[in-house]
């Protein structure tokens, strides 16, 4: 595999192994939302990267391509960089992910507000991303949280609450009790990353698939 290093304050993390199940949780760590991509040479992005001379921004094909890909699997997607054995690494818009969702939430009747909170600053992407979200008075949503608060918060009742916000989402969203009436909601974006290797790694176009991983850190 062409390697990827990422840095920590402490420590050097560099890329392992190739990831044969990408579908099943990794023995290694890996940077969420993060994939190395191997295309086709014949598919649209390896087209668009054979005429590249390595080059990305500006490269109007594979934004188009990029797109295309991205409406297809349901997540946006990004190039952030390009192996010496050409193959990309893609990266999850989490900006453009999370504004998605709370333009679902917002449109959702038993969601009064919706607002993004900020994450832990830390070398790597963070491995989730929360939204916090007010509901509706006298809404489904506000009466599945109470019998939640009143059951104890049992993980059957949470799950109800987290689909009926967002319903059927690829981030695997889960709900916790935040105040009277307010939950957040954590997007799951490892979990996504392992959903979305193993869909990448069906694909016609696509001829590898791997993780970002990181070795064990040492020092």
């Amino acid at each position: 595999m062409r390697l990827l290093v990422a840095f920590t304050a402490a420590v050097a993390l560099a890329a392992s192994g190739p990831c044969e199940e990408p579908g099943r949780p990794a023995e290694e760590p890996f940077v969420a939302g993060e994939l190395i991509v191997g295309f086709a040479p014949g598919s649209p992005i390896g087209r668009a990267l054979a005429g590249s001379s390595g080059k990305l921004e500006g490269n109007a094909a594979l934004a188009e391509g990029l797109a295309a890909l991205s409406r297809e699997v349901g997540v946006p997607l990004a190039a952030r960089q390009l192996t010496s054995g050409g193959e990309l690494l893609l990266a999850l818009d989490r900006d453009s992910l999370v504004e998605e969702c709370l333009g679902r939430l917002r449109g959702n009747p038993n969601v009064e507000r919706a607002e993004r909170l900020a994450q832990p600053v830390t070398i790597l992407p963070s491995p989730r991303e929360e939204l916090r979200v007010g509901l509706r008075p006298g809404s489904e949503a506000a009466r599945l949280a109470a019998a939640a608060r009143q059951g104890g918060e049992q993980p059957p009742a949470l799950e109800s609450l987290a689909s009926l916000l967002l319903p059927a989402h690829p981030a695997h969203p889960t709900a916790r009790l935040a105040g009277e009436t307010e939950i957040v909601l954590t997007l799951d974006l490892e979990a996504l990353t392992l959903d979305l290797a193993a869909r990448l790694e069906k694909r016609p176009d696509v001829r590898s698939v791997e993780l970002n991983r990181l070795a064990e850190a040492f020092g």
